[in-house]
């Protein structure tokens, strides 16, 4: 959505690090947004690969490491692995777009590219000492324009994040579990694109959880459950999804 908002009209997206590193070798692109964090071979190894291949083609083609990862030394890592620029996530469009002018000439905006934010405040629930915030009703449409696009996003959300859940759920094991850690991540990261987000700092929390006991998964898949059913109910309120 994004891309085509920049007047991008050539691109390809694929499922996962493999894929990735198999439709460069396949095409012909002048730049790649590299999510860190996918199956099968996350976005650093599918970056080695690509360096690799790029020393027999004596050409070096830009990487933009995409990363919900907000942990000191995210950055200097991604540079370290043969990326050329870091953009975090959820994604700002401001910064998306100052880093892709550094590779290209993008058409000047007309109006504000995510539209006029309203006056609406974020839903909030109670909590002795402070408000969470449930969910930031602006944070959608950044990714949006018509009220259609964002209930199709919602819904996306939605559907994504039960199955996250189903996964989560037998991942509640004593010790190591590095899938716990790469479910919480990709919950976090969609819960910070629609503005969930209390769930996205949960999430954050459950990544943090590389080592614990079953019972302590256990309790934070809780907290995380209670807190994504109120992120439906505000989401069934502003738009109406199921």
């Amino acid at each position: 959505k994004l891309m085509t908002r920049m007047s991008f009209v050539d691109y390809t997206l694929v499922d996962n690090g493999v894929s990735a590193v198999e439709e460069y070798r396949k095409g012909d692109y002048d730049l790649v947004l590299m999510d860190c964090h996918m199956p099968e071979m996350n976005g650093y190894h599918a970056t080695v690969e690509i360096r690799n291949m790029e020393r027999d083609m004596d050409i070096h083609v830009p990487i933009v490491a995409l990363t919900a990862d907000a942990m000191v030394g995210t950055r200097e890592k991604c540079i370290r692995t043969g990326m050329d620029d870091y953009v975090s996530k959820p994604i700002d469009v401001d910064e998306l777009r100052k880093v892709l002018q550094k590779w290209f000439i993008l058409p000047d905006e007309e109006g504000e590219i995510c539209g006029d934010r309203d006056e609406r405040e974020p839903d909030t629930i109670d909590q002795s000492a402070e408000d969470i915030i449930v969910l930031d009703k602006d944070a959608i449409k950044e990714y949006a324009d018509t009220d259609e696009e964002m209930k199709g996003l919602a819904e996306l959300f939605i559907e994504q994040t039960r199955g996250s859940f189903d996964l989560l759920k037998s991942h509640c094991v004593n010790g190591e579990s590095a899938e716990w850690c790469e479910i919480a991540h990709k919950m976090k990261g969609g819960a910070a694109m629609i503005g969930a987000i209390h769930l996205a700092q949960l999430c954050d929390e459950a990544q943090a959880m590389s080592d614990a006991s079953s019972e302590s998964r256990e309790d934070k898949y809780e907290d995380l459950y209670n807190a994504f059913s109120k992120v439906i109910g505000a989401l069934q309120s502003l738009m109406g999804v199921d």
